[in-house]
């Protein structure tokens, strides 16, 4: 068998999170001579939302421990402001505190 006996998934986005369909009109305009690129943008959103799926059902099974937040941090990819960097920061950790002695037990059956 491969693989790793203990998975553990961190995500950036809570459980209600679903990803929809962008408008790729412009990408379609600048990435015309990459089809297959195109074509991946396009799947995007099913690929990530079956994905999560996954995942929740395999932490159902106890096959994964996922690590996600709460809530949206409502941050964007590019965000540089070191306030809003801090502040998501100190969200990540007060909710990886809460979750540490369970993912501590994930790790150790084995």
């Amino acid at each position: 068998e491969m693989g790793y006996g203990k998975n553990v998934v961190v995500a950036t986005q809570p459980d209600s999170y679903v990803k929809k369909p962008e408008n790729l009109a412009m990408a379609k305009i600048m990435y015309a001579k990459y089809p297959n690129f195109i074509g991946a943008m396009e799947k995007r959103p099913d690929m990530y939302n079956s994905e999560k799926e996954y995942i929740l059902e395999s932490e159902k099974r106890g096959e994964i421990f996922f690590i996600r937040p709460k809530q949206s941090l409502n941050i964007s990819r590019t965000d540089t402001d070191p306030e809003h960097l801090e502040q998501v920061y100190q969200v990540g950790r007060a909710d990886a505190l809460e979750i540490i002695d369970d993912l501590a037990r994930f790790l150790s059956d084995v």
